[in-house]
């Protein structure tokens, strides 16, 4: 009885304030005691919820990474503009074209974007000037390619209008001067993988350019849909990396 007695007084008492003593003037006086720790809340179990407590430092959220091999890419930074012997405003439209997988090439001029159709997930094209065009799409092949648009198709600044040519964020978003897409050619609709590169054409340092302006990748069994968006507005006037001068035609 004795022993019991003698461990149940040692035993700790929950939520006792622990005593404080400052110093003052060279005597110790006793602190105001802490709040002792409040009663957390226990589940049905009769255990401790931890998800009770109150986090003082929470880390960043964990998230998985995955990694996805792109089966059709433009390179954007290949972007230019060839100008025509003879024709001081018409330009052709080329670029570098990596494809493992057979595909389509369709270039827009002058689009607006538009919500995708019902059970689509790509979006639709709405062409903003009587000029705007939409090209035929153009077999692709193999391996790592010069692509450029076919005399049939080529950029006319007089007919499309210099100042439509430029994108403006700021009034009109969703208008896209030149329109770029690769999409897969043997795939039925649910296992398409589709590239969309929107561009805009511009004159700085006494040429034309063609500057990518936003980029989006479509795969199969993904809902995301992956957007690498360039810098565009003020400064990136002063930021030519992204865009390549227009040369002179062989």
């Amino acid at each position: 009885m004795g022993v019991a007695a003698s461990r149940e007084s040692e035993a700790p008492v929950p939520n006792r304030p622990q005593e404080v003593f400052v110093l003052r003037q060279g005597q110790y006086y006793q602190a105001p005691a802490a709040p002792p720790e409040p009663a957390w809340p226990r589940d049905l179990g009769g255990t401790v919820g931890l998800a009770a407590r109150p986090r003082q430092h929470q880390g960043p959220d964990v998230t998985k990474t995955v990694l996805i091999t792109n089966p059709l890419n433009l390179r954007k930074g290949t972007l230019k503009l060839i100008r025509q012997e003879g024709r001081v405003n018409v330009f052709a439209l080329q670029c570098l074209v990596d494809a493992e997988i057979p595909c389509e090439v369709t270039v827009s001029y002058l689009m607006r974007e538009l919500p995708p159709a019902e059970g689509s997930r790509y979006p639709q094209w709405e062409p903003v000037l009587k000029a705007s065009g939409r090209s035929q799409p153009m077999r692709f092949p193999l391996g790592t390619s010069t692509f450029t648009t076919p005399d049939d198709f080529l950029l006319d600044l007089v007919a499309l209008g210099v100042q439509e040519m430029q994108y403006k964020p700021n009034d009109s978003p969703d208008v896209y001067p030149v329109v770029i897409e690769l999409r897969s050619a043997e795939h039925p609709p649910e296992e398409e993988v589709v590239q969309i590169t929107c561009a805009a054409v511009e004159f700085q340092g006494g040429s034309w350019i063609v500057k990518p302006i936003v980029q989006r990748l479509y795969m199969p069994n993904i809902e995301h849909v992956y957007e690498i968006r360039e810098i565009y507005g003020g400064e990136a006037h002063e930021q030519s990396a992204a865009s390549l001068v227009a040369t002179d035609g062989p």
